[in-house]
Order: structure tokens, then sequence, then C-alpha cells
């Protein structure tokens, strides 16, 4: 699960929200934790690569702007839906990208 925009006192375990199903999958199972940065292509960047910002090139504030040429590089690594992909889940992208400003060819099909 990914969300954007919360802050950490919001949710789970007596968070400003109450949130009683994800206690109840926080408390019931494994809770990973991990680093996020301060805007959503370097945390995009991080979940789809599986690589810290800093390796994939995204870690800035102003990595994706307008006319720029910033991309998650893809060779020779691969994305987290294309390993689903390969041990048999299909994989879909839906809702912004925010990984690259040059369609169509870093961008998923």
């Amino acid at each position: 699960m990914v969300i954007d925009d919360v802050g950490h006192t919001d949710l789970l375990n007596g968070g400003d929200f109450p949130a009683p199903h994800l206690d109840a999958l926080s408390q019931g199972g494994v809770n990973l934790r991990s680093n996020v940065q301060p805007v959503c292509s370097p945390t995009r960047s991080a979940l789809m690569s599986g690589r810290y910002p800093s390796r994939t090139g995204l870690q800035h504030f102003t990595t994706l702007i307008s006319g720029g040429s910033a991309k998650l590089p893809l060779a020779p690594h691969t994305t987290l839906a294309e390993q689903l992909k390969g041990v048999g889940y299909s994989t879909a992208a839906i809702g912004k990208w925010h990984l690259a400003t040059r369609p169509p060819l870093s961008t998923p099909l």
C-alpha cells in the first residue's frame, strides 16, 4: 500500500485518524517502513526500482521540471511491475507516473 502526503502520526496505532483495519493489518503482519522523500517522484522511483532515489537520479525537488530529461533508468534494472509480471502476475499502471517527462519511451505501455 502506498499512501501519498500522510504524516507519520496521521494513521496506524492510535494516530490522528481512526484506521482500525490498517491497525489490524499492521499488528497482524510485517510492518515495513521505508525511507520516503519530501516529494513524490523520488519515493515512486524507490518503490518501482527497489533502489534508493540517489541511485536512480530522481532524488531532487526539481527532478521532473518541464522540458527536462530526467527519467527512471530502466536498463539494466527492471521495475517491480516487470518482476511481478515475470512470475505470472498481471500488471497495470493507473494514475500518475511522475518518473519521466518524455513519453512514450520512458513511460509504461
